[in-house]
């Protein structure tokens, strides 16, 4: 399963682990030897998302990456800066929040926001907050993706799942999510467990609502794999989450799954961590997962496809294949090929501006794009 993976690739996830074996440790060195610009590894790491890992072993042979270094790091608190700022401003308007990723999984699953690569802040707030939190973030002079104006709010908001907030001045990205996952999954999250199972992080000497562990787990394996891993950070989020997570509950992780359909997802996060970064698991799962012949095929082809050093013919419908696989209900699979096809993603919305009155034609315009882009 490893022996045909991309030589940089091979270089990213041995920089990336906790346990390295004397190959991995002697790897690297080779692997740096042969560096004459470090620029285009710094952009493909970037690209990958975890440029902390590798600068972390670049740095005493290249100490310029020290300068990058830097910068990452100031990027990281400027954003924990704004989270709480926003944090706190939408609470003094009586609007709860759940921040998840960026900083909180930072802090939560590295122990200190400089170790993860992220770009932008996520927020989860109620539905029913939606328009409110909209017309906030523009008096905070944020710029939305997409300026809505009151007669197409509500045919967003029911469409989509979240909606992107700039600021010129500080430059910050913000996301507010009003649901955890875009319809096109197919996916129903009992968001109210969050809400109510919601644990707390602190950061700069405030505390921040966040997901508990078995959530988190639960969020990154179904955020991971509707991505099929595409970025060997999202494996490092699952590792680093696991190697903290002596108290989570499996029992009520895995009920949880099987309720969602989602069980085989979380065993392929699992395992590809496993396979890729020598995560420990713990016995039982292991041995589940040994039993389990299909998540191992998917987590072979994901592997392949994503990390290989081979070039796929139809990459893009072949995703799309392991995406139906990777559902282990029926009735599942149909709702994931219907909403795939035919629920207006944000992106609909932002390539095709139709007039407000036309709005009723998103679900059928989403098809056609679709036809139109795969048949290039």
């Amino acid at each position: 399963m490893l022996k045909s993976l991309n030589p940089n690739i091979k270089f990213f996830l041995y920089c990336s682990k906790i346990d390295k074996t004397e190959y991995e440790k002697n790897y690297i060195v080779e692997y740096i030897k042969d560096i004459k610009d470090i620029e285009p590894i710094l952009k493909l790491s970037t690209k990958q998302a975890v440029f902390p890992h590798i600068a972390k072993n670049l740095d005493r042979y290249f100490p310029s990456i020290n300068f990058y270094r830097l910068s990452h790091t100031k990027y990281n608190m400027k954003l924990s800066s704004e989270l709480i700022n926003i944090v706190n401003f939408l609470e003094k308007k009586e609007i709860r929040t759940l921040s998840f990723k960026g900083s909180t999984l930072a802090k939560n699953a590295y122990g200190d926001i400089g170790l993860r690569q992220f770009a932008d802040i996520d927020i989860l707030i109620y539905k029913a907050d939606r328009f409110r939190v909209y017309d906030y973030m523009v008096k905070k002079r944020y710029i939305p993706e997409i300026e809505l104006t009151e007669s197409n709010k509500k045919s967003f908001f029911n469409s989509v799942n979240v909606l992107g907030f700039y600021h010129p001045v500080s430059k910050v990205y913000i996301e507010i999510h009003w649901e955890l996952l875009s319809k096109n999954y197919a996916i129903q999250w009992n968001e109210k467990k969050i809400w109510q199972n919601s644990s707390k992080v602190t950061i700069n000497n405030t505390d921040i609502t966040t997901m508990n562990l078995e959530q988190q787990l639960l969020y990154l394996s179904i955020h991971g794999g509707k991505h099929l891993f595409e970025r060997i950070g999202w494996i490092c989020d699952i590792d680093r989450t696991l190697r903290i997570s002596s108290k989570i509950d499996w029992r009520l992780l895995l009920d949880e799954a099987e309720e969602m359909g989602t069980k085989r997802m979380l065993f392929i996060a699992l395992y590809i961590s496993h396979k890729l970064l020598s995560t420990p698991l713990t016995s039982d799962i292991q041995d589940k997962i040994d039993k389990n012949r299909v998540v191992k095929k998917i987590t072979k082809k994901i592997i392949s496809l994503q990390f290989g050093s081979k070039k796929i013919k139809y990459k893009a419908f072949k995703k799309f294949i392991i995406l139906y696989g990777m559902r282990e209900n029926q009735i599942d699979r149909v709702n994931f090929i219907y909403h795939a096809i035919f629920s207006p993603k944000f992106d609909d919305f932002k390539t095709i501006k139709l007039p407000n009155f036309l709005w009723f034609l998103y679900p059928i315009i989403r098809p056609i794009r679709l036809l139109v882009k795969y048949i290039r």
